[in-house]
């Protein structure tokens, strides 16, 4: 239920009645009980003062008082419009006769300016209450009725303004600025009152909170309102208002919106561009920018802005343009410099906050290092397979081969075969068509003849022939399982030549 107008009303004024002419029971009665916020029971009473005294206005402006606070505001103005109608008769047949004409009493404009504003018409709320004027003569009577005035326009004006605040509630911009508009000239306001309004409504959406899903959407509706009567205010200030786009920017960016983003970035890179000086940019700009370009996920940009609200911005304790940076870096790939920056983000308590993206930049460095590892060591493995693969066909390749080269290359076969076993397999099918088997048999076979003849054993060295009857026992115990019974003879003859030659005077 609405109660507006009851301040303007001003019932000792009302209620007083003609000396000659005491005010009827149930007028009495209706002004109790409207006193006692008994509307609907005051109503009852001044219906039935009206019907006994059709031609009262101070029944009529109670009755419409009545209907005003039930919210039956049309009734509410064409009570008061008889009533102003009536006393409009009562000054002309003043005049007529040559009496002093009364002006209508102040409190009339000021109910049914109330009431019109209820009926969204403040248009004609404002010429209501405008039509009533104070003869300044000077005198206390004057002074005190100039400011009964001052205080009326007053109270309008937060009606209206309210008013105003309801249609925006509403999304209704239209009569958002016929409100505002009409409030302006009723006081002029320094800031004026669309302004005021715009900020506090940015205010409030900035206090709100998002922890659940209904709070975010109540938040974002918020943001979209804020955008609404700051649209009205940068319309009355011009678009040359640096502080009106400012405050838009703001509250764009806060709906959450890909369209209101964009928006935002225009007008803020118009802002930081457009300065008279650049030395006295505002760096926050920046900072705004920087944020408005993350959530389009426009990442270069992003770190440009950050990096110049790093130069340009004030000092800045949480290391906020760090904190952007740092993620921009972080999307773009350039995970040491995001960790670098990300370290110098802090929290109110001066701590270093702890990110997210950060923590993945550190495991992603620490997954690629691993995979650089395990590159290097796969090209090692490689190349060593490679080096035993040729080996193995040089062996196959030549008529005579060392015995000291076979031993060496047996020995290696025991734990190359397995480590290399993909590459052998890849490769013996590409060069001979089958897959890889063990080697070790077959140059185990290749050996037993250079192992059974060894040759130039008089021309040896005592030296040389210890280490050739060495490698033979080597090669021995290393091909033995893959020998058969005559080979191993045969290889054991030849160590018998070795070391026969040992026992030989030298």
């Amino acid at each position: 239920m609405r109660r507006l107008g009851i301040l303007w009303l001003s019932l000792s004024c009302l209620a007083a009645a003609a000396a000659d002419e005491p005010p009827p029971e149930p007028f009495m009665e209706g002004q109790r009980l409207f006193q006692e916020s008994r509307f609907a029971e005051a109503l009852v009473q001044f219906e039935e003062a009206n019907l006994r005294y059709p031609d009262e206005p101070r029944v009529l402006s109670w009755l419409g008082a009545s209907q005003n606070q039930l919210g039956r505001h049309a009734e509410a103005k064409a009570s008061l419009e008889r009533a102003f109608a009536l006393l409009h008769d009562q000054q002309a047949l003043a005049e007529g006769v040559g009496q002093p004409v009364t002006p209508i009493d102040l409190n009339y404009h000021a109910l049914l300016a109330g009431i019109e504003t209820n009926l969204g018409q403040f248009e004609e709320a404002v010429a209501t209450l405008q039509a009533y004027t104070v003869a300044d003569d000077g005198t206390e009577t004057a002074a005190a009725a100039a400011q009964a005035l001052d205080g009326a326009r007053a109270a309008l004006k937060s009606q209206i303004v309210a008013a105003g605040a309801g249609c925006l509630r509403s999304r209704d911009l239209d009569c958002a600025r016929r409100a505002f508009a009409q409030a302006e000239i009723l006081q002029p306001a320094t800031p004026p009152v669309v302004e005021a309004i715009a900020r506090g409504a940015l205010s409030q959406a900035e206090r709100a909170v998002g922890e659940t899903d209904e709070d975010k959407a109540t938040r974002v509706a918020l943001y979209e309102q804020a955008v609404d009567v700051c649209r009205l205010w940068l319309e009355a200030a011009g678009a040359g208002s640096t502080e009106a786009r400012r405050v838009l920017a703001k509250a764009l960016a806060g709906s959450k919106k890909p369209e209101a983003f964009r928006e935002a970035i225009e007008i803020l890179t118009s802002l930081w561009d457009g300065a008279a000086d650049p030395a006295q940019r505002d760096g926050s700009i920046q900072l705004e920018l920087a944020a408005a370009h993350a959530a389009l996920e426009q990442w270069q940009p992003m770190l440009a802005s950050a990096s110049a609200f790093i130069e340009h911005g004030p000092e800045d304790p949480l290391g906020q343009g760090y904190c952007l940076r740092s993620f921009a870096q972080y999307r773009l790939g350039q995970c040491e410099p995001a960790i670098a920056d990300g370290e110098r983000c802090r929290n109110t308590d001066g701590t270093t906050r702890t990110l997210r993206h950060v923590d993945a930049c550190k495991e992603r460095l620490a997954k690629q290092q691993a995979e650089i590892a395990a590159a290097n060591r796969e090209a090692v493995l490689r190349r060593d397979c490679t080096h035993l693969y040729d080996r193995i066909k040089w062996v196959r390749n030549s008529l005579e081969v060392p015995i000291e080269d076979l031993v060496e290359l047996i020995d290696d076969l025991g734990g190359g075969e397995a480590r290399c076993a993909s590459y052998l397999e890849e490769w013996e099918r590409k060069e001979a068509g089958h897959g890889f088997a063990p080697a070790a048999p077959e140059l185990c076979g290749a050996g037993v003849r250079p192992a059974s003849s060894p040759l130039n054993l008089s021309a040896r060295s005592r030296e040389q022939l210890e280490q050739l009857l060495g490698q033979t026992r080597q090669f021995l115990e290393l091909c033995r399982p893959s020998l058969a019974a005559g080979q191993i003879q045969a290889v054991e003859g030849g160590m018998q030549r070795i070391q026969q030659a040992l026992d030989r005077p030298q």
